[in-house]
């Protein structure tokens, strides 16, 4: 996909997906942007992604190129896959304990964990997920051909755009309810998720110092007493736009997990207050009187007892370098100020997602994130479970492909949420019981002790999504307790 720039005349097709027919670009900016929250449901869009089931993982330059956002909505599942896949490569996890810069996040009761408590997960998300963890990940066009190839589209709309992802376990809230310092088009894509928004905003247009329920920042307590704007169940295809500075807090359905994408839009970064004085300190900086300390009495002593001479020098140094901002900071320094910034964050995001979209394009359709078992493929351990997808079968390990798994410094063990414990557990000794059974990891959940009789083929215990056995096939299969069938 070639990454076109911004023009007065085009328009991003995916802005002009999410708005039909409700609103035209033009009028979103005039009536919306920066004004008021808005959803917007894209009922087409989720009716061909439940219209037509796609391979497991399936990459359709075409299909991109005409509407990254319908495709984003049309591949949910192997979009997610992917990522987990892709994060979990490529990370280096840190120390931050709330909204940092690490690759992924992972949140429990909505409290993010420790570097020593993700530990516990060997750096799997999937194994993660399987704990009951709500797993965050940041610059998610980092590693989505998808998400890139959407973010490039929209800054034809926009001066910048990125992407953070959030996949929450059924029933659960990954964090507390808070305000953001940016725009955000909230993108549902798999599952649904129950969001509210509080009328009453605590600071208006916040920066990052300001950004209530972070950082040690409460929320005022008369928000969350207060009205609420929006109270609303997205499902895939819906878009929630909402400026920065909204107090808002969204929990998965009892049902399924819910994945969706934030498209963040950094407007903090693009306000005359925070402009103004980046431009105003290069200008001042210029000049090498103003480069000086002051004398040292203006930082020793109270005003009045600042010498009367000193005042009025200092006084007139202030008069002479508003004077010469005034002059130099102009409308067009500004906008070029701006442009500026924007093309270098555009152009750092570029060589990533550019390098993305080129190893998409240049795999066969079915390839992206998915992996052939062949008959030399490993069975057993991380890369073989790199390899199972939703039709991969598996059965139960022998002792001795067991013991071919290499030891690793990370914890060992399966890790499982407790509302599904039971059920998983019966699986897994199934599996064992049996030797000669064999199951595609779809159908695992029928192996459920909580399927209600052996002519019912629907588990009982719905939280045991398709998401859940796969996450649970690749850790079984990354520990050897259970091996890829190739027969």
């Amino acid at each position: 996909m070639e990454i076109a720039a911004a023009t007065a005349k085009e328009e991003s097709r995916s802005l002009r997906s999410i708005l039909n027919p409700k609103l035209s670009v033009p009028s979103f900016f005039d009536s919306v942007w920066q004004k008021s929250c808005a959803t917007f449901s894209a009922q087409l869009a989720r009716k061909q992604a439940e219209a037509e089931e796609k391979p497991l993982a399936s990459w359709e330059q075409e299909s991109v190129e005409e509407n990254p956002h319908g495709e984003l909505i049309h591949q949910g599942w192997q979009v997610l896959v992917h990522l987990l896949e892709r994060a979990r490569e490529k990370s280096q996890p840190g120390t931050s304990a709330s909204y940092g810069d690490d690759e992924y996040i992972l949140f429990k009761n909505q409290s993010s964990l420790s570097i020593e408590e993700r530990a516990l997960y060997g750096n799997s998300l999937f194994a993660a997920f399987l704990d009951g963890c709500s797993v965050v990940v940041n610059h998610a066009d980092h590693y989505s051909p998808w998400i890139a190839a959407l973010c490039q589209d929209l800054q034809l709309s926009f001066p910048h755009a990125y992407a953070n992802c959030y996949l929450t376990p059924a029933g659960c809230q990954a964090v507390p309810p808070h305000a953001d310092d940016r725009d955000v088009l909230i993108l549902q894509v798999v599952g649904s998720k129950e969001w509210k928004v509080y009328e009453n905003i605590p600071v208006p247009f916040p920066y990052p110092t300001e950004q209530v329920g972070k950082a040690g920042l409460e929320v005022p307590l008369q928000i969350l007493q207060g009205p609420l704007l929006i109270e609303q169940t997205l499902h895939p295809g819906d878009v929630l736009y909402m400026p920065r500075g909204y107090v808002h807090q969204a929990q998965a359905s009892s049902s399924q997990p819910s994945f969706h994408v934030t498209i963040a839009l950094a407007t903090h970064d693009w306000t005359l207050a925070g402009l103004v004085p980046g431009a105003s300190q290069k200008i001042l900086t210029s000049v090498v009187d103003y480069r000086k300390a002051l004398p040292r009495h203006h930082g020793m002593k109270p005003w009045e007892q600042v010498d009367a001479a000193e005042q009025l020098v200092l006084q007139q140094q202030l008069d002479s370098a508003f004077q010469l901002l005034q002059r130099e900071i102009t409308a067009e320094r500004i906008h070029n100020s701006m442009q500026s910034k924007c093309q270098q964050h555009n152009a750092r995001a570029a060589v990533v997602r550019t390098r993305l979209l080129q190893e998409a394009n240049s795999m066969p359709p079915s390839a992206v994130g998915a992996t052939k078992v062949v008959e030399s493929s490993p069975i057993v351990g991380k890369e073989a479970a790199a390899s199972v997808t939703l039709v991969t079968r598996i059965r139960a390990a022998t002792p001795e492909e067991k013991a071919s798994v290499p030891p690793t410094k990370e914890p060992r063990g399966l890790h499982v949420r407790q509302d599904i414990y039971n059920g998983i557990f019966s699986i897994l000794q199934r599996l064992k019981g049996d030797m000669t059974l064999q199951c595609p990891v779809k159908d695992l959940g029928l192996l459920s002790s909580t399927v209600a009789s052996s002519n019912d083929t629907t588990p009982t215990d719905d939280l045991i999504c398709d998401l859940t056995l796969l996450c649970f096939a690749r850790q079984c299969v990354s520990l050897g307790a259970l091996a890829i069938a190739q027969s």
